[in-house]
């Protein structure tokens, strides 16, 4: 019968348990394991049968050396479900080549297979995407870009011949035009109202003391003659349209001016003075910070927020879309956190620091 020696707890070098058992004065006694605290070895071992052997032995889910002494492996990590991959921050996978029955190889274990490549852990605030910019020449207010609409689709025809343009190119721009004209001019104002009347409608119902109540109905006008329903992305063609009509040599300054293609003058931000603005606000999911790109967006990349909640100022975010809500958990006393932001470009920061806006948290 084999002897091992006794572990020893605490002990940097543990014995894995082990078994013992086999045919005794006639009987066979029964196999028993033997686990040690701090021994990092998985599982108790089972007596499983070995062919042409009647008796079952001791069988180890660690390699054994010829010597017949214990290979450093039976020191490997015990696997558990659900545990992490530090190299990925994610559950270990069935085909990890550093999985094992039970085990799990780290860095130093005999076999070990490092990761592919280094990979970073998630952060708990995901940047978000900065949004496409808006086209420098189509107005931002509904009822400019209706007029925008309309004098597109009144000036295209007359310099189609001269760009080059089909006739199919030319009536496809004029319908979207005057398509997208009827929404924001009849279909959405019509809409507007129809809500309006729809809270009302619902406050009658409730509350009123007439007769019976007639139920609003949606009935916008009808579109004008020639002005059908286009497929979805209308304005996204008309931008295409433009771009191509831009760089087209025969399209002179005049006609992009009598087509409004063109944008105004812009000058970019003098970064010796411009400086961002903040609005602080205190809401139950956090603090909220208001801010916007005051009308410099296309020269700027991002906005570098920070807080000082009492140990100095520490970065809270690189904000690519106007306003922002710090989620940190509210101390349980009242404690004064304060904000700064300021714009950067690349990966430098421009600009001046924005005012230190102060607000009472907590307690």
């Amino acid at each position: 019968m084999p002897c091992f020696p006794f572990p020893v707890p605490g002990k940097d070098f543990p014995v894995p348990p082990f078994q013992m058992g086999g045919p005794f004065f006639g009987f066979t006694v029964p196999f028993f394991h033997f686990t040690v605290p701090g021994n990092r070895f998985p599982m108790p071992l089972s007596a499983f049968p070995v062919p042409g052997n009647p008796f079952p032995r001791p069988r180890f889910p660690f390699p054994v050396s010829r010597l017949g002494k214990f290979h450093p492996s039976y020191l490997m990590k015990t696997l558990h479900w659900g545990d992490l991959d530090p190299a990925t921050g994610e559950p270990y996978r069935y085909d990890d080549p550093n999985v094992r029955w039970g085990f799990v190889l780290e860095a130093g274990d005999e076999g070990f297979t490092p990761p592919a490549a280094p990979i970073s852990p998630q952060t708990t605030t995901k940047p978000k995407a900065k949004p496409m910019k808006h086209q420098d020449y189509y107005p931002v207010r509904q009822a400019d870009q209706a007029v925008w609409l309309e004098n597109f689709a009144n000036k295209l025809p007359g310099y189609a011949t001269a760009l080059g343009l089909t006739n199919a190119e030319r009536d496809a721009a004029v319908a979207d035009a005057l398509w997208l004209d009827y929404i924001l001019t009849t279909w959405l104002p019509a809409l507007r109202a129809f809500t309006q009347a729809c809270t009302a409608a619902n406050t009658q119902a409730q509350k009123g003391t007439g007769g019976l109540l007639a139920l609003p109905v949606f009935a916008p006008a009808a579109p004008a003659a020639g002005v059908v329903p286009r497929l979805e992305g209308s304005l996204t063609r008309i931008f295409e349209l433009v771009v191509k009509l831009k760089v087209n040599t025969a399209c002179t300054p005049a006609m992009c001016e009598d087509m409004r293609i063109v944008g105004a003058t812009e000058t970019p931000p003098d970064f010796t003075t411009f400086r961002p603005e903040l609005a602080l606000r205190v809401l139950a999911a956090g603090v909220f910070i208001a801010w916007t790109w005051l009308g410099k967006g296309k020269w700027l990349d991002s906005l570098e927020i920070q807080v000082d909640r009492g140990t100095g100022w520490q970065i809270l975010t690189f904000d690519t879309t106007p306003d922002y809500t710090d989620t940190h958990p509210f101390p349980a006393t009242l404690t004064q956190w304060k904000y700064r932001a300021i714009w950067r470009v690349d990966d430098g920061s421009v600009g001046l620091w924005s005012e230190v806006l102060t607000v009472a948290v907590g307690g």
